[in-house]
Order: structure tokens, then sequence, then C-alpha cells
């Protein structure tokens, strides 16, 4: 995970990265944020690059895009334990071939063709699988 300012049009300064399992997501209604908390969240890198704990309050543009950042990144000590879902870890996830092409629908989500190969990092009981591409983690 790569946390970005806006530099100029086409440039983007990393403040901060840490790597994906130790992200967290948690919605600011949860918490006492304050009444500007509608559709935002708190992300936290529980380890950063230096080896520390860094949370920042950030604000998605809809209640949607929140939602999809906090399934993104869960929280998994607050979740109650969900039996049809299926969270790997990064050296046992399976990894699946695309037989179809697939074309991005949401600014989050990324284009495949036949014979890419992904990782699946969670799976829930009749719901597609989140993946992630080998090489991007």
């Amino acid at each position: 995970m790569l946390v970005t300012q806006r530099k100029s049009s086409e440039r983007f300064v990393v403040l901060d990265y840490a790597h994906r399992s130790l992200v967290q997501a948690q919605s600011c209604e949860d918490t006492s944020a304050g009444q500007n908390a509608e559709n935002s969240f708190y992300l936290t890198l529980m380890e950063n690059h230096q080896g520390r704990s860094s949370e920042r309050l950030c604000r998605a543009p809809t209640q949607s895009d929140m939602h999809r950042w906090m399934g993104a990144f869960p929280c998994h000590e607050s979740q109650p334990n969900n039996k049809q879902e299926t969270i790997y870890e990064d050296w046992d996830c399976p990894q699946v071939q695309c037989t179809e092409t697939y074309s991005a629908a949401q600014a989050d989500e990324l284009s495949l063709e036949p014979t890419d190969i992904v990782n699946v990092v969670r799976k829930t009981e009749g719901e597609p699988v989140d993946v992630i591409l080998p090489n991007c983690c």
C-alpha cells in the first residue's frame, strides 16, 4: 500500500508505505470522529516502512467507494468470524488462470485477459473472489 500526495497532474510523492497484509481500514462510524465523518475511514498501516504504526483519516467521495476500501483492507479483529469467508495468507493463496476477458468497470479494478494468472486473497461463498496480480504486492 502506497500513501501518496499529488505533486502535479502526473506526479505523486510517496508519504508512507506498507505491505498490504499490514493495512487495515476502519469506518469512522465505529469511532467518535465527529459529525464530519460521512464516507470517512481510518487507514492504519500497522507497520510502515520505518517499522512504526501510522494512522490516517481518509474520506471517500461516495459511501460505495468507502465500502470498497473497507473490503480491500478489512479489520479482522473486529469482524465476527464468517465461516463462509476464507482469507488466505500471502504464502498460501491459490492462483487462478483467467479464461475470459474482463474489462474493468471501476477505477480500482484491473482489466484481465485470458491466460492472466492472479492470486486469490479472499474468497466469499457465492461472491466473486478478490484477487491480486502476483507481482503487485
